[in-house]
Formats: C-alpha cells, sequence, structure tokens
C-alpha cells in the first residue's frame, strides 16, 4: 500500500522526531509524465505494480494498465482505485511465479521511477543518512517499503546509473534481491 513514507531524524538532544517524507517516497504518487516499464506507460508504482501481478495481455492487466487517474483525484485516491483493482482479479489469475517475484518488481517499477525524473532523485537523496520508516501496510510491505527507498537512495548517493541497475536487478534471483535490500536497510 501507498503513502508517503516517514524520515525520522535525531535532535541536538537525542529526540527522535517523524517527519512526513518527500512524495517520492509514495509509490501511490502520481508521475504526470508518466513512467515506462515493460514497454508500458505508467502513473504510478502501485498502478504498475497491481497491473503486473497478472500475466501479459491478460484482461486484468490490460484494464488496469489502461486505468488513468481522474481529474484532482489525489495520489491516495488514484492509488487506492488500482490497488482495488488488483484485488478484484474477475476472470484474470495471478502469475504463477508473484509471490516468489513481487518484491523484486516493486524494486524495478520504484527504479524505473526514479530514472524517469531528477527531481524525484534529488527528493529522495535530500533525505541525507536518516532512516525512512515506511507507513504499516499490508503483509510484509512496510518493511519492503522502506527497504527499496534505502536501497535506491543509496545506489542514488553513489552515483550508479539507474539504468544499469534496472538491468543487473531484472536479471537477480528474487531471493537474492531480497537478501541485497534487507541488507541495506540494516546498515
Amino acid at each position: 500500500m501507498g503513502g508517503r513514507c516517514y524520515i525520522l531524524t535525531v535532535e541536538d538532544d537525542g529526540e527522535i522526531t517523524r517527519l512526513q517524507g518527500p512524495r517520492c517516497t509514495d509509490n501511490f504518487q502520481i508521475i504526470n509524465s508518466g513512467f515506462m516499464y515493460l514497454d508500458y506507460e505508467w502513473f504510478s508504482v502501485e498502478q504498475a505494480f497491481q497491473a503486473l501481478k497478472f500475466p501479459k495481455e491478460s484482461i486484468a492487466r490490460l484494464d488496469i494498465h489502461s486505468t488513468a487517474p481522474k481529474i484532482g483525484e489525489s495520489d491516495e485516491e488514484y492509488g487506492l482505485r488500482v490497488w482495488l483493482l488488483g484485488q478484484q482479479r474477475g476472470d484474470s489469475t495471478m502469475r504463477d511465479d508473484w509471490e516468489q517475484e513481487k518484491v523484486k518488481v516493486m524494486l524495478l517499477l520504484n527504479l524505473a521511477k526514479y530514472t524517469s525524473d531528477l527531481n524525484l532523485q534529488n527528493e529522495l537523496i535530500a533525505t541525507g543518512g536518516f532512516s525512512i520508516e515506511a507507513k504499516d501496510s499490508t503483509s510484509n510491505w512496510k518493511h519492503w517499503n522502506e527497504c527499496t527507498q534505502i536501497w535506491i537512495r543509496q545506489i542514488l548517493q553513489s552515483q550508479k546509473d539507474l539504468d544499469a541497475t534496472i538491468r543487473i536487478v531484472e536479471n537477480m534471483v528474487a531471493e537474492d534481491v531480497e537478501y541485497m535490500l534487507d541488507s541495506a536497510h540494516s546498515k
């Protein structure tokens, strides 16, 4: 699920302050210019994630892909709408490998989003070395959303090429992606 992450700062007196993070940390964020992944243009990470649960050319994937934000619709409203579409499977069944691949797909979609806009990259870099805490979510997504944002921030801070990073991650085994993300989160 979506929602901006929090940035945890430590004051001089040791008190931890929890601030709302930048919009880029929200998987529901509508990217007005869109971003590309797997030859599709997407409006949000959540839209792409929900669509990619389903096999290529399935009705569910095509329906979710064609669901654009409505005029005046907020990130949260749109995100919840496409999330709901992903839950209402209708005639489509999910990909056989979805449970193993979903964390990897989420990382790849976030990388594609950040690749699309230097301003998004700068927003995430501006969070510095502060802890990132995702909002509560379904299943274990709070953890994976935190790991994803922290890992991508490390990639951006090290000035690695995001397109090359996408190609590397695409060729990784899903289990290795999860290990890599966990390692970044524990630093």
